[in-house]
This record gives C-alpha cells, sequence and structure tokens, in this order.
C-alpha cells in the first residue's frame, strides 16, 4: 500500500470513528442549529426538516416543537400552529415563548381574557419579557384603556426597545391621543430598528394615508415592495388608497405592475378585471378578462373567474355559455363537473330546479362524494323537507371537510327541523369552535341549550357574543330568560332595562322586564309594565300576551277580558287577538264565548294556523272528536303544507277510531318528510295498537320503526318492540321494550307491553311482576283490561309452586 492511499484510509478511519462516537444529544443539537439558522435565513421548507430530524431522535424535544408550531404559524396554518403551541405546553407547562405565542392568538380571535391570562403567565415566569408586556399593552388598547396600554407598551419598549407590537401599540396610543407626529416619531424609531419588518411600514403608511401625505405613503410601500416583491395583497392595499383619493390611473397602474411581476398568479389578474369593472367599464373589464384566457386558454380557473364576472353582472346567459363550453371540453373530467355543479346553481338561481337536479345527478353518478354537489342536492332535499336524505348528503360531505362552515350550518337546520335538538346542538358546537366569531351560529346554539335546559352554558355562549358585540338585542333578550330560568330576577331585570336603552327598544325591554316580574311571582308590577310596554307598541301580540296572564294570574280575568275587548274595538280585523281572548275564555271556562272568537279568528285570517288547533283542543276536551276532525280538516284546505295542523289532523283521526284515515293523513306527512321520528312513531304505534291485524300495515309500520334500533327515546323503543311482539318474534320484543323500560320513567303501558311479552314466553313469575306493576291505581292506556285479564289468569306463586 503506497504512503498517500494510508494517509487517505486514516483520514477516512478517523472520519468515520468521529461520526460513530457522535451521540444522539450531539446529532440533535447538530439539527436544531441548522434548523435555526435556516429559520432565520427565512428557508422554512428546509427548517422544517432538520426539526423534524431533531424530533425524530429525541420525540419530547420542546425546542424543535415550539420551531415547527412557529414554521407552521409562518405559512398561515393557525389552527396546527395553535395546536403545537399547545403540545410545547404539555411538555414545558413553564415555555415563555409557547404562553406568549397563545397568547397572540387568543389577541387574534378576540378573546381578550385568555390574552391577558396568557400574558399574566408569561411576565410570571419570566418579569423581563418585553414579549409579556406588549401583549398586554396590545390586549388594555382593545380593551379601550389607553393609560395602561401606554404604560405596559412603554415598559417593553425599555426591556426591548425594537418589539414590534409594543411599537405599534404605543403608536396606536399616541394617535388616539392627537399626537400624530409622535407617533410617526415612534414608527419612524421601529422601523430603523427592524428595517424589514412590514408590518411597521403598513402601520406607518396608514397614518400618512389618513393626512393624505400620499409621496409619504407611496414611498413606504415602495419600501415594502422591494421587501416582498411579489406579494399581490400589498399592491392591492395600496391601489385601494389611490382610488380612495381618486387616482385611478395610479390605482390601475400598480395593479398592472402585479401582474407583470406574477404574470401566473390569476389572483393579481383578478384585482385587475375587478378594477376595471368597478371604476372603468364592463367591457373594459370582459376584454381584459378575455385577454387573459386568450393567452393562457388551458386555464380553466380563469373560464370559471369570466363567468363569476358575468353572473355578479346579472349575464347569466354569457355564464351559461363559458360552463357549457368547458363542459364540452372536458366532460366528466374534474373541470367538466365543477362546471355542471356551477351551472346547476345558476339553475337553481333561476329556479329551475329540474335542470338542476339533472346536472347534480351527472355528477354524483360519475363522482358519489363530491362536495358541490352533495351540497347543492342536500339543499334541494331541505326545500323539500327531506330530512333524512339531507343529513345523509351532509354528513357525507364533512367526512372529507368537518369544520365547512356552510355545511355544519346546513346540518344543524336539518337537524332543529326534524326535532333533534341535540344533534344540531352538537353541530353547532362544533362550528363555533371552528369558527369562534360566529355570532349568529352561537346564538341558535344559545337558543336550542335553552329549550334543553343547558340554561348554564347557554349563557356562557351569550357571553361570549356580548362581549364581541355588547348591544346585540337577541344577545340581550335570550340572556334574560336565561337568567329568570335560573331565578336570578335582579340580573335578569338589569339586562331587560339595559335592552330599554338601546336604540328603538324601550318597548321591547319593557315587555322583558315584565316577564322578569311575572316569572318573579310579582303580578302586579307585571300587568303595570306591560301596560307601559303597550303605550310604545299598541297592540303586540307578545305583550298582549304578558298582560293577559299577569291579570288572570292576579285572579283579575275581567280585567284581560275588557282590555283585550278595547283592542278589538280599535282593530277589528285582528284575528290574533279575537284567538287570544278565545284562549282567555277557555281557560276560564267559557267554551260558548271561546269557539266565537276562534271562529270569528278564522273567518278573519283563513292563514292563520292557531285558531284551528285551539278549536280542535277545545273541542277534543269537550269530547266532540268530530267537531275537532271538522276544525283541522278546515285548516288543512287553507294551509295544506303546515305541519302542525296536518299531524295534529293525524291525530284528531287516531282519537277519534278512523284509524284509515290516521294511517293516509301520517303517511301524507311522511312523504313529505321523512324525517319525522315523532310522526313515524305515532305512526307506527297506531298500527301496533289498532291495525295489527293487516300484515301489510303492520310490515310498513316495522319498516318505519326499524330506524329508532339505536334510539334512546324509550317511547320509540316501546313501540319498536311492541310491532316485533304483534309480529310474534319475542326475543326481538323482549329486547326493545326492556331497553324502553330501562331508559325511561315508570309508565304501567310500557310494564303492561313488557309483561305480555314474558306472558306469551311463558316467563309466568316476571309476567307478574310487570303486569302487577302495569294495573296500579289511576293508570290508563288502551291495553289496560288486556292487562288486568290476563294478571288475573295467571296462577297465583304457591299455586304454580
Amino acid at each position: 500500500m503506497s504512503n498517500n492511499k494510508a494517509i487517505v484510509l486514516a483520514a477516512m478511519l478517523i472520519a468515520a470513528t468521529a461520526v460513530g462516537c457522535e451521540g444522539p444529544e450531539e446529532r440533535e443539537a447538530a439539527y436544531l442549529n441548522r434548523g435555526k439558522a435556516l429559520f432565520e435565513q427565512g428557508k422554512l421548507v428546509k427548517a422544517r426538516i432538520e426539526f423534524k430530524n431533531a424530533r425524530q431522535i429525541n420525540p419530547v424535544g420542546v425546542e424543535a416543537l415550539f420551531y415547527l408550531a412557529r414554521i407552521s404559524e409562518r405559512f398561515g396554518e393557525l389552527r396546527p400552529a395553535f395546536a403545537t403551541y399547545l403540545k410545547v405546553l404539555e411538555q414545558d407547562p413553564k415555555h415563555v415563548g409557547a404562553h406568549l405565542k397563545l397568547g397572540e392568538f387568543y389577541l387574534m380571535a378576540g378573546d381578550l381574557d385568555k390574552a391577558l391570562e396568557k400574558s399574566d403567565t408569561t411576565i410570571q415566569f419570566d418579569p423581563n419579557s418585553a414579549g409579556g408586556h406588549a401583549l398586554r399593552g396590545a390586549v388594555f388598547f382593545r380593551r379601550n384603556s389607553y393609560a395602561e396600554a401606554k404604560s405596559q407598551a412603554e415598559a417593553a419598549l425599555l426591556l426591548d426597545p425594537a418589539n414590534i407590537v409594543a411599537t405599534t401599540v404605543l403608536a396606536m396610543v399616541l394617535q388616539y391621543d392627537g399626537r400624530q407626529d409622535d407617533a410617526l416619531a415612534v414608527l419612524a424609531r421601529g422601523i430603523d430598528r427592524n428595517p424589514k419588518e412590514i408590518q411597521l411600514k403598513l402601520v406607518k403608511s396608514r397614518l400618512h394615508a389618513e393626512r393624505t401625505e400620499i409621496d409619504a405613503v407611496r414611498k413606504l410601500f415602495n419600501e415594502i415592495f422591494e421587501l416582498d416583491p411579489k406579494n399581490i395583497a400589498q399592491r392591492a392595499k395600496l391601489a385601494k388608497l389611490y382610488i380612495g383619493w381618486k387616482r385611478l390611473d395610479d390605482a390601475e397602474q400598480v395593479l398592472r405592475e402585479a401582474v407583470a411581476l406574477a404574470p401566473d398568479d390569476d389572483k393579481s389578474k383578478l384585482l385587475l378585471v375587478d378594477f376595471l369593472a368597478n371604476r372603468r367599464s364592463i367591457d373594459d373589464a370582459e376584454q381584459e378578462l378575455a385577454g387573459f384566457i386568450e393567452k393562457t386558454p388551458e386555464k380553466f380557473s380563469l373560464r370559471f373567474a369570466l363567468a363569476n364576472f358575468y353572473r355578479n353582472n346579472d349575464l347569466r346567459d354569457q355564464a351559461e355559455k363559458v360552463y357549457l363550453a368547458v363542459i364540452k371540453e372536458n366532460d366528466l373530467g374534474p373541470q367538466g363537473l365543477a362546471a355542471r355543479v356551477a351551472l346547476a346553481r345558476l339553475r337553481l338561481a333561476a329556479d329551475d330546479g329540474k335542470a338542476a337536479d339533472v346536472l347534480i345527478s351527472e355528477v354524483l353518478k360519475n363522482e358519489p362524494s363530491y362536495g358541490g354537489a352533495l351540497i347543492l342536492r342536500a339543499g334541494r332535499f331541505l326545500a323539500a323537507a327531506k330530512l333524512r336524505e339531507a343529513i345523509a348528503d351532509l354528513r357525507a360531505v364533512l367526512r372529507d371537510n368537518p369544520t365547512s362552515r356552510q355545511v355544519l350550518g346546513m346540518l344543524a337546520i336539518a337537524h332543529l327541523r326534524s326535532n333533534e335538538l341535540e344533534l344540531a346542538s352538537n353541530t353547532l358546537n362544533t362550528l363555533v369552535d371552528a369558527y369562534p366569531l360566529a355570532h349568529g351560529a352561537r346564538l341558535q346554539l344559545a337558543w336550542i341549550l335553552i329549550r334543553l335546559g343547558s340554561h348554564e352554558v347557554a349563557q356562557k355562549h351569550l357571553d361570549v357574543v356580548l362581549k364581541r358585540v355588547p348591544n346585540s338585542v337577541l344577545a340581550l333578550r335570550l340572556k334574560t330568560g336565561v337568567l329568570v330560568a335560573q331565578n336570578a330576577f335582579t340580573e335578569a331585570a338589569a339586562v331587560a332595562n339595559r335592552v330599554s336603552k338601546l336604540p328603538d327598544s324601550e318597548a321591547l325591554g319593557l315587555e322583558l322586564l315584565a316577564n322578569v316580574h311575572f316569572a318573579a311571582a310579582r303580578y302586579r308590577d307585571a300587568a303595570e309594565t306591560y301596560l307601559k310596554a303597550l303605550t310604545l307598541a299598541p297592540g303586540k301580540l307578545e305583550s298582549l300576551t304578558g298582560l293577559t296572564r299577569a291579570y288572570v294570574a292576579q285572579k283579575q280575568p275581567d280585567k284581560a277580558i275588557t282590555y283585550l275587548s278595547g283592542v278589538i274595538a280599535n282593530d277589528p280585523k285582528n284575528a290574533e287577538i279575537r284567538n287570544l281572548i278565545g284562549r282567555l275564555y277557555r281557560s276560564e271556562k267559557k267554551p260558548e264565548l271561546a269557539e266565537k272568537a276562534f271562529l270569528d279568528a278564522m273567518r278573519l285570517e283563513s292563514k292563520l294556523p292557531t285558531p284551528y288547533l285551539n278549536l280542535a283542543s277545545l273541542r277534543t276536551g269537550a269530547g266532540k272528536l268530530d267537531g275537532a276532525v271538522d276544525a283541522l280538516q278546515e285548516g288543512t284546505r287553507n294551509l295544506p303544507d303546515d305541519f302542525s295542523i296536518g299531524y295534529a289532523l293525524a291525530m284528531a283521526y287516531r282519537n277519534s277510531g278512523r284509524f284509515n284515515e290516521a294511517a293516509a293523513q301520517f303517511q301524507a306527512l311522511l312523504e313529505r318528510n321523512s324525517g319525522l321520528d315523532m310522526v313515524a312513531n305515532n305512526y307506527a304505534a297506531m298500527i301496533a295498537e289498532s291495525k295489527f291485524d293487516d300484515s301489510a300495515m303492520l310490515e310498513k309500520a316495522l319498516g318505519l320503526a326499524e330506524r329508532f334500533q339505536t334510539s334512546k327515546n324509550p317511547f320509540y323503543l316501546d313501540t319498536l318492540g311492541w310491532l316485533h311482539y304483534r309480529r310474534g318474534d319475542l326475543n326481538q320484543a323482549q329486547i326493545f321494550i326492556e331497553r324502553a323500560v330501562q331508559n325511561g320513567p315508570n309508565l304501567p303501558e310500557l310494564r303492561y307491553h313488557l309483561g305480555m311479552v314474558h306472558f306469551k314466553s311463558g316467563a309466568v313469575d316476571r309476567a307478574r311482576q310487570e303486569l302487577k306493576q302495569a294495573v296500579v291505581t289511576g293508570a290508563k292506556y288502551s291495553g289496560i283490561d288486556e292487562a288486568r285479564s290476563t294478571l288475573a289468569s295467571l296462577p297465583s306463586p304457591e299455586a304454580a309452586k
């Protein structure tokens, strides 16, 4: 071996030995150092690889995890970043950086309490944390506590003169105090210390813009463009300022520069087209977009943009031609399917549901899980009250997109219409977790929680809304009801008074206050307050109803009758008031006067459902079942799509023993809305009780009730079990009826059903045990005679032995 080769071999051996001796801690440190260097250079993809390598060596390495969170944040992946910062704190509860970052997230989301909590925690662990003081300053500024904000920002800048958040907060406070020059000076110092920090330049440009200092604004944006030349959003901001100053040529130049700098970026082109459409002419915009398409005909995204342009400008025929051309060219490819969905939306907007359904079917035939088509079909199902079908489609979409705001909202509506309040509540919980500022969904959730009796949880959601929208009348109204339900009458009165001080809400505030008085059994105060509300909003039904209840509670029904009669005298054609006075007469045991009032209401307003329902209830209570049917039949003639009347008619037929008519009515309701479990249950229960000898009807009822196999509703389970009993399937009957008894209250009828199952199965002792509970004193149900006779036929325990 030559000497040179020996030297090379020795060197290789030494290198190999050095690498072999390098332990996991050294290798982790090497990855971390390379990752940090790449992070500082802005090479985030490569940095992420290094930090992941470090985590492979040390799966609980906090430093690498923290940097991975920062990289996710830099990429705009905010949800993963937030989750990763939380993981950092799971491993190191005292990690100052993670507490600070989470505080910034909470601030961004508007949760000021949590943001302040995180700033305090940061300062607790590190009293010299400039970031902690800066975050506190930002929270105080958002709370309009400007003195505290200024103090915290100045404290942060003493610790770190280059702190960006503190610089921004101090500048904003100075601007609020009218010290614009001082604010600009603070920002100038911050920019000197952070020459590459775009955010400070943007804040400074905004202050100059407020003073219409165009040259200063232009200079700052040019600096921003040098730092981030292809950021279209920054150029759009400058263009927007130029538009506000009526410098349209300058705005157009900026937007055209953006197109030139990013020729493959459709956003810049669409911004220019939008500008031309709104500031020049529709023809100019159309010509510009057509030119872009001509240069890159393979870009379907621009063609869809052209179609959207036509739609937004009410040029639907042109939009349709674009979609049809895409379909012709791409057929059943991804662009062709997307064009079909877009065209279906156009058809729906033109009330051409049949054509839309054809397009939706074509898409789903070729791509059964296509989200856009499923959403459209679900919307069609919702409109047709086919709730089960709508729910199935929406759930299919959520499998691929579990936090879709549109889909979650539609699913909540479907569950609400199906009276599935808990499922609607769960769906809305998912929605507000994903979109904390979705106040409409949060209010809807609170309303459902109130109906479910979860008042404390409902109040928390209402308070979240009121932090952001303190004068939300709906939130305040719901909160009043929540507080009343919790017997917090003083707090409820305070909220009601708060409502009355809002613009155009004094009458509502008084009505809410009267509701509080009534709930607290202060009936006289309630009546007086309802009267005050009625002076501001004469004839308002809710206040009139409350006043009536308050007088009745004081045993002064004559006062209510006198007041309502005066309202009717002033408004003789008001059907709702006549309906109300009918309800009052009914409660006072004056059936003739009540019936006349309900009939008058029906005559005055045939499209008002409540008088039909009230008249039917009155007649049913008097044993006039055929008369109740007559009232409801008239209601269905005038309001054929009203569910409450249709359902009441089905039940009236059932109560009258007119089972065939009841079955037909139940079926009609289910054809319109197959997802109504309550209707399906009552229909099936009627068959199980009265038409079980008709095998075809029994099988149909069983098919309807199969949906209850996994239900927790004892009545639904009982219906399913009793149908199996009627069919002779005693094993299945026992399974479901036992679950009904376990899940529900101790009802004699359920015990009767379980007792009969045991009797037929030959389990005499168990049958006796159940049937004894079925014939307790006061029990009333259709099968009680059979329960008694069956129990009487059983041998005594002694005889059985």
